[in-house]
Formats: C-alpha cells, structure tokens, sequence
C-alpha cells in the first residue's frame, strides 16, 4: 500500500523542561537511551532529559497539545525533545492514522476500509467486483485471490497519487508475474523477478517481495538472490544457484555466509539477518559431503574479503514494529580485526560498554565464532572470573547475552537482552559493525 511521509520536523528544546505532563520519571545514561524509552511507549510523547542528574522524564503531552496545563520552562541543564509531534501527522485524512516509521519519520497511512495516500481517503468501492472474477477463475484457490486483492489495492493508491506511469507498467508487470508464478514455476520465475526488481525501483519493490512469499511458499531463498542479483554480485549468486537447484534449505545455509560478507564489501557493515530467517523455519544446518566442499570454499574467499575490516563499535538491533537498539563501544577504543580474531578467547578482544537499551550492569566481551558450537557475533557480561570461548561460556546463567542461532542444539534460537546460556526463540535482529 502506498503511504507518504509527512514533512513536518521533530523538535528539541535546550535548556528547557516541560511541566505539568510527566507521568514516568526514569534513571538513564544519556538522551538517547531516555528517547529510546519514550519510543518504546506508546503514552510518551516528549521526554525531559537532565545531563547533570541523568534523570529521563516521560511525559503524555507535547508543548502544544493542552497549554493550559503544560508549560515550557527555563532549565540550564535538561533538554525537551518532542518525540511524537502532534504536527507532523496534522495533514493527514480523518480516516488515516500516523504511523511511525523510525524515530525520526512518520506516515499517513489509510484505516481500513479504505484507500488512499493517507492525505485523502475515500471508501474502497469496486474491489468486490474484482475479487468475483478472480473466484472464478481461480476457484479454491484463495492465495491468489488474497495476492491478486494487494496488488490492485496498490495499484488503486497509485492512481490516486497520480502516478499514471508507474500504475501501466505496474499493472502489465504484475499480470506478467501472476501468471508466471501459476503456470511456469521457479526459472521463469528468477527472471521476471530480477526484471521487476530492476525496473520498479522501491515503491512497487516490498508489493512484488509480498506476491512472490504468498504465493511461491518456499522460494524465499530465490527472491534473497535476487536481491543480491540487484546489487551487483551475480558471479557468487549464479554460483550458489548451480549448487542449490532443488536443495532450498542448504541454500540458506551458504546464503548467510554470502550475505553476511558481500555487505562489507558493498558498504563496510556486517548485517546477520538470513540467520535468524533459518531459526524462524525451524531449520539449523543440513549439509551433505558435497556441500561442506562447497561452503568451504565460499568460506575461504569471505575470509580473504574481510581481512581489511577493521572495527570498535557493535550495533545489535532487534527487528520489531518498534525496533529495540543495543550497540557497544571497545573500552580503550581500539580497533579491532574481524580476521584476526576469530575464535579468540573474549580476554584477547578487550571489554566493551554498553549503551542504547542494553543494561550497564555489566561489561561486556566479545566473540567473533566460527566453531563447531557458534558462527557468528556473541557479547555477554562479563562475570569478573571468567573470559568465555567460542566453545565454553564459563557456565553464565545471569548475564545478558546478545547472539545469533548457535549451531549446537543446546544454544539454538537468538539471545537479545535476555541470558543466552539455553535454547532460545527465534527473532529477527541484525549485527552491524563499524569504526568511529
């Protein structure tokens, strides 16, 4: 569905406090751990932060909303951050809600039962009629009716914007796409997916990714090489396809290897996000002799990428309708080598501090795995007797660990904020690196 943004900016005010709102007051470590805060609740909207007495006020009112019983007064040493300005949503329709989209971005977004850019909204007349001839022709088939009902509902929201362009070649696309997906299965189907992820660019990009999960259940492992396809590796992805032809799961498997160090080179940052998509299916690792080779050597040339990353900050960010971020600086802010850590015991890669929404209760280590039992990025407290391995985690049932999927079974599933030392559930974060 499309939504716009709305372009009125957030507010901060210096030197000031607001009165006569706060209905939570909190002890945190900086602003932006007391902005989290507020954002992580759906009353808040503003917060007074004091630098000197570190104290996060949450407050369910903005400076303009009830002025007869907020003000606005000098405080040398708080600063007032409007988080949710009643301003920014002001243009949107009577049927439309703001939504937020990230902490600093908001959007109009149309109620149900009706359609729209969010600005104007009318009643979604028309679709009945639609949705009769796709039961005929597709009877029991209630996928696709679901699928074929997002699409012209995009396609509706873009003639209303005016975008006439975009609706014909949408329109002849998605047909070409449906009827693909139906009748000539998976070849057919990478080709006119790379076309579609080629021309339509962002908007028409997440409505094509929603068709193809709907309605092609299993091919999600195509549409992430697709996605990398579009941003220029085709050599490793047309050698993974090779590999993979009708083995889906091993696929993911050699994919998060792939993925996770095509990015260096694409931006200088690590992203673990397919790791936590194989938790989520119930699947941990399927390989067979053929395929260890494979990984193998896949492995062989990630590590020679990443020789050159050097790094001393960790942002682990728990993907979720409000997303939660925990990142970690070195102590002595020294760089460190991805390549020349690996399975080094945590004493070797210095204690890291804590911030955003991790607790500070503890100093953290660092892993960087690739055993047997873990591949991947793992902090955790430091207990003050003990430094942990790849392999052997000082028996820690207290601390927070913050980790992806093990590969042993004892520690399967995904740890943030929470003590990892178990099985855990699947969630979706990502891991990113980086050098300030």
């Amino acid at each position: 569905m499309a939504v716009n943004n709305c372009d009125s900016p957030l507010y901060s005010h210096y030197g000031k406090k607001l009165l006569g709102s706060t209905f939570k007051t909190l002890r945190v470590e900086n602003l932006g751990e007391c902005n989290v805060k507020c954002f992580d609740n759906d009353n808040c909207l503003s917060i007074n932060f004091d630098r000197i007495s570190k104290k996060c006020d949450l407050n369910n009112a903005t400076k303009d909303m009830f002025p007869l019983r907020t003000t606005l007064v000098d405080s040398g040493s708080s600063v007032h951050f409007q988080a949710k300005s009643e301003k920014a949503c002001s243009r949107c329709h009577a049927n439309a809600s703001c939504i937020i989209v990230t902490q600093e971005t908001y959007k109009c977004k149309c109620e149900g039962g009706f359609l729209g850019d969010g600005y104007q909204c009318i009643i979604a007349v028309g679709i009945i009629v639609i949705v009769d001839v796709i039961l005929i022709v597709a009877v029991g088939i209630i996928v696709i009716v679901d699928v074929i009902l997002i699409v012209i509902v995009d396609v509706i929201l873009i003639v209303i914007v005016d975008i006439i362009l975009i609706v014909i070649v949408d329109v002849i696309l998605i047909v070409i796409v449906d009827v693909i997906l139906i009748v000539i299965v998976d070849i057919i189907l990478i080709v006119i997916v790379d076309i579609i992820l080629i021309v339509i660019v962002d908007i028409i990009l997440i409505v094509i990714v929603d068709v193809i999960l709907i309605v092609a259940v299993g091919i999600i492992v195509i549409i992430d090489a697709i996605l990398i396809v579009a941003v220029g590796i085709i050599v490793i992805v047309d050698i993974i396809l090779i590999v993979a032809v009708g083995i889906i799961v091993i696929v993911d498997v050699i994919l998060i290897i792939i993925v996770d160090f095509i990015l260096i080179v694409a931006v200088g940052i690590i992203v673990i996000v397919v790791v936590i998509l194989i938790v989520a299916v119930g699947i941990i690792v399927i390989v067979d002799v053929f395929l260890i080779v494979i990984v193998d050597v896949i492995l062989s040339v990630a590590f020679d990428i990443i020789v050159i990353v050097d790094f001393n900050e960790i942002l682990f960010t728990l993907e979720a309708a409000t997303p939660a971020h925990a990142y970690f600086k070195r102590e002595d802010n020294q760089t460190l080598n991805m390549t020349v850590n690996y399975n080094k015991r945590a004493d070797g890669n210095g204690l890291w501090v804590a911030h955003g929404v991790a607790l500070t209760t503890w100093k953290y280590e660092l892993l960087i795995c690739d055993t047997s039992v873990m591949q991947g990025f793992m902090l955790s407290g430091y207990t003050g007797w003990c430094y942990k391995t790849c392999d052997l985690w000082c028996g820690d049932y207290l601390s927070h660990y913050y980790r992806t999927s093990a590969l042993d079974n004892r520690y399967s599933g995904v740890s943030f904020k929470e003590n990892g030392h178990k099985v855990m559930d699947g969630k979706l974060i990502s891991v990113g690196v980086r050098l300030s």
